[in-house]
């Protein structure tokens, strides 16, 4: 009796001291070992299609060559008969500056250049006279070369005069500015009445002989070639046709508020009507030689090693990988060229940056977009 009472007694104790000693032989146990299990990977079927345009993006016509314009002399703005957006012909007035001063210049100095000639014509008629009178007595060699130094000075006053006024008719042309080449007023930069500097800029000028079409373009389309493939320029305004361009200048930076990069496009032919300002619609095609391309979805792409690559699987789902060449965009899938390929091999399509070869997967069939 004593003896049960004992055991009762110790029974909780020996049952906790049992659960511990059970508790340290499984933390002691080795952990299950998962690194064999087939990873579950999406895939889909290798398909060809036609290589078809990149994308559309938006942009802006704008003047190859754009500059401000100035007078060459200093006075007041007196009048600019033209608007901002003006069309505008080669010789055609963009601004005039008040010439009242400038034409009382060249006044007086057609003045004194009629003085200056009457006085050398004066000192010519001197010089004949007493060369006459130099074969008889009365006139001396002296009297002579006074003449001929009156007649030398009389010239000189008359071709610096003349100088003075070519100059001063000059200064009174250029109180006119007119247009270089056909073109757009872009800007007015002053207003008439106000005063202005020689070389100040009054108005800035577009040359509309070359237009160039600005566009911003995303990071990942400057992969794979596409600026050097054929570009194509709508503009809405002028109706639906298309119109070749080239690429002229590509920004060594992108936009650090949109990550962005500016491209410049240089119109071959400017249509009629075509303005500085107008909306344009870029067309980028990759420059492709293939009549068709792989289509596959960005996430099929592993480009952790120099040669870019898609995972492809085996009969017995094991993964190998296949050199891919990167041409282009269409719509939202890569444009990969791949001579290892054909129709209908199950390719990775999500995460192919996480596998590795010989790794096995478990297939997870999608139909492949279109």
């Amino acid at each position: 009796m004593r003896r049960n009472r004992f055991l009762l007694t110790r029974l909780p104790v020996l049952l906790a001291l049992g659960l511990a000693l059970l508790l340290v032989g499984c933390d002691d146990a080795p952990e299950a070992d998962h690194s064999d299990l087939p990873r579950p990977v999406y895939v889909e079927p290798a398909r060809l299609q036609p290589a078809l345009e990149l994308v559309t993006l938006p942009g802006q016509l704008r003047a190859h060559d754009e500059s401000p314009l100035a007078f060459r002399v200093s006075g007041p703005v007196d009048e600019l008969p033209l608007s901002e957006g003006d069309r505008v012909s080669a010789g055609d007035l963009l601004a005039r500056m008040d010439p009242r001063d400038y034409q009382r210049r060249v006044d007086g100095l057609k003045e004194a250049l009629a003085e200056a000639e009457a006085a050398r014509s004066l000192a010519e008629t001197e010089k004949r006279r007493l060369r006459r009178a130099a074969e008889g007595p009365g006139v001396t060699e002296l009297q002579l070369d006074q003449a001929r130094a009156a007649l030398a000075q009389a010239s000189a006053r008359v071709e610096r005069t003349r100088q003075e006024l070519e100059s001063a008719r000059d200064n009174l042309q250029d109180t006119r500015l007119q247009a270089p080449t056909d073109g757009v007023l872009a800007q007015r930069m002053v207003e008439p009445g106000q005063m202005v500097e020689a070389g100040q800029p009054v108005v800035l000028f577009q040359n509309t002989d070359s237009l160039d079409v600005t566009v911003d373009i995303p990071e990942r389309l400057l992969v794979g070639g596409a600026l050097t493939g054929p570009l194509q320029v709508r503009l809405p305004m002028l109706g639906e046709a298309l119109h070749r361009a080239r690429l002229v200048h590509r920004a060594s930076t992108p936009s650090p508020a949109t990550g962005t990069w500016r491209i410049r496009l240089r119109l071959d032919e400017p249509p009629d009507g075509a303005s500085p300002g107008m909306r344009a619609r870029v067309l980028l095609q990759p420059a492709i030689d293939e009549d068709s391309v792989w289509l596959m979805p960005m996430g099929a792409l592993d480009d952790r090693e120099d040669e870019p690559r898609v995972w492809r699987l085996r009969e017995d789902d094991t993964l190998e990988p296949v050199p891919v060449t990167v041409l282009g965009l269409q719509a939202d899938r890569l444009q990969l060229a791949a001579e290892a390929l054909n129709v209908g091999d199950r390719v990775v399509s999500v995460g192919a940056v996480f596998l590795r070869e010989g790794q096995r997967v478990t297939p997870l069939e999608v139909e492949a977009s279109r």
